[in-house]
């Protein structure tokens, strides 16, 4: 290509003659030019603010270059993944808005509407941190193959030396190839489970059974230690206070055990016991009325993640055999105002979700440790855990508690399910109902038509989760348009039961 008058070639453009020899040397590149001199640079950080809002769009894309530089390498740096994950928590505070200010009955676009939003949030979660820290961390053969789920099942997934990973890899706090933490890793993954049981988005479904399959007994068996039982009590109101202080954890990277009780980023014993019952519930939803794949599952759990001589242990096996038996009345019972409940809040109180992702608690109620660098403790991991999306971090008021809300769906959902069957027994056994006090109370306790906790329950969980208490009189009309139940001919207050075809 010949150049005009005036102008000279060089490189990819056509630069003026006149122009300096600096703008000569390195000419602006054109269009998606990938030449040596036209390389694509990272995003600058003087952006506008929209400029940048879209270009965090792009990062939780599918394809290794992330959406924004063809490395993959934008959450490597701090600014980034602070605006990152802020351009998260504005994402998941818009939906809390949404549910506290919307009743969850609406017509079918505003519905569509809150399921995606609610995806998206959750594809931010699953592509963008997961994901990523996975690929970083999980696939590098760390505690020497003790951690029996760390198989790679993408063909770019490299497995690489420790050392090396520490000195490339920054969605973790900068340590010696000692001591590997992966707390926080957990602590996300747990955050983004509760969230995938709350959301109705169907990849929420998806997502939890995934992430349950991660955690359990994958992740809490490589940091819990195996050999040494820890000292937990055996009652529910009173296992939290002990809990941090008694564990013994094996270091991820070493043999040797760290027993040490003031180490506060080590996954907490509640929150692995937690996450083992919502596991066991989760299973139970899916399979209901079968129980086999709940008991394979129940088998699969160590005893030192739930403990067999536990309240919660016996809490959840009344629940699995009142099911099993059709004792609907004892199943309402134990779903009930149980003290698990009592059990989860003590989860956040003492070392849960909310203290392992805060870093105020963390950098407080830890000491020195002469292997790791103090200046990057400081610096970088303030930096990487200020943003996170916890509880502490939610703009929002009114955020909801995680770990009492999940469970409390999931008791919802599985209350459903076996309203749904005991129907169906009583429409076998009976011919016909009356409206008379005592009836309609047994019915109510039968039909597990009562709220979940009625006496504290919050507005966002029982007008919009749908985990508020049922009116017999509404339920009964329901079933009645759909043609189970029909009034009387000639009795008052009096209904014949149709029989199932």
């Amino acid at each position: 290509m010949q150049a005009r008058r005036g102008q000279r070639a060089n490189g990819h453009a056509l630069v003026p003659a006149h122009s300096d020899a600096k703008n000569a040397r390195n000419p602006p590149p054109r269009g998606r030019a990938r030449g040596r001199e036209g390389r694509w640079q990272p995003p600058r950080t003087n952006l506008t603010a929209s400029r940048q809002v879209n270009q965090l769009e792009y990062i939780p894309s599918v394809s290794r270059s992330s959406g924004i530089d063809k490395d993959g390498d934008s959450l490597k740096d701090f600014r980034m993944q602070e605006a990152y994950w802020e351009f998260i928590d504005g994402k998941l505070t818009a939906v809390w808005e949404e549910y506290l200010n919307q009743p969850v009955c609406q017509n079918e676009s505003a519905k569509r509407k809150r399921v995606e939003n609610q995806t998206n949030v959750l594809i931010l979660f699953r592509t963008s941190f997961c994901t990523r820290a996975l690929r970083g961390m999980l696939f590098v053969n760390f505690a020497k193959g003790s951690y029996p789920r760390a198989a790679a099942t993408n063909s770019h997934c490299k497995v690489r030396p420790i050392d090396e990973y520490h000195s490339t890899h920054p969605l973790f706090p900068s340590r010696t190839t000692s001591e590997l933490d992966i707390s926080h890793l957990i602590a996300v993954y747990e955050t983004s489970l509760y969230l995938s049981i709350m959301f109705e988005s169907s990849v929420g479904m998806l997502d939890t059974t995934s992430i349950l399959s991660r955690l359990v007994p994958g992740m809490y068996t490589a940091v819990l230690q195996p050999t040494q039982p820890p000292q937990l009590s055996s009652s529910l109101p009173s296992a939290s206070p002990a809990l941090s202080s008694t564990s013994t954890w094996i270091s991820p990277t070493s043999s040797s055990l760290l027993s040490s009780p003031s180490r506060p980023w080590s996954p907490s014993r509640p929150s692995a016991s937690l996450t083992a019952i919502l596991m066991l519930l989760h299973t139970l939803i899916l399979t209901h009325p079968s129980q086999r794949a709940y008991f394979d599952t129940l088998q699969s759990i160590p005893e030192r993640i739930l403990d067999r001589k536990s309240e919660m242990y016996g809490w959840i096996r009344a629940v699995a055999r009142s099911l099993g038996r059709c004792d609907f009345v004892e199943f309402e019972k134990l779903t009930r105002g149980s003290d698990i409940f009592e059990f989860v809040t003590s989860v956040g109180d003492v070392k849960g979700v909310d203290s392992d992702l805060d870093p105020k608690s963390r950098l407080a109620n830890s000491k020195p440790d002469s292997n790791l660098n103090s200046h990057s403790t400081s610096v970088s991991n303030s930096r990487l855990h200020k943003t996170v999306p916890s509880e502490h971090v939610l703009r929002s008021q009114r955020k909801p508690d995680l770990p009492k809300t999940a469970l409390r769906v999931l008791l919802s959902r599985l209350r459903a399910k076996a309203r749904d069957r005991a129907w169906v027994i009583f429409r076998s056994a009976y011919r016909e109902m009356s409206e008379e006090d005592k009836l309609r109370r047994w019915l109510e306790r039968y039909l597990a038509l009562e709220s979940v906790e009625s006496a504290s329950l919050e507005k966002m969980e029982e007008c919009v989760l749908g985990m508020g208490k049922i009116a017999l009189d509404d339920w009964m009309r329901e079933r009645e348009r759909d043609g189970h139940i029909r009034r009387k001919e000639g009795a008052a207050g009096k209904w014949v039961v149709c029989k199932v075809r």
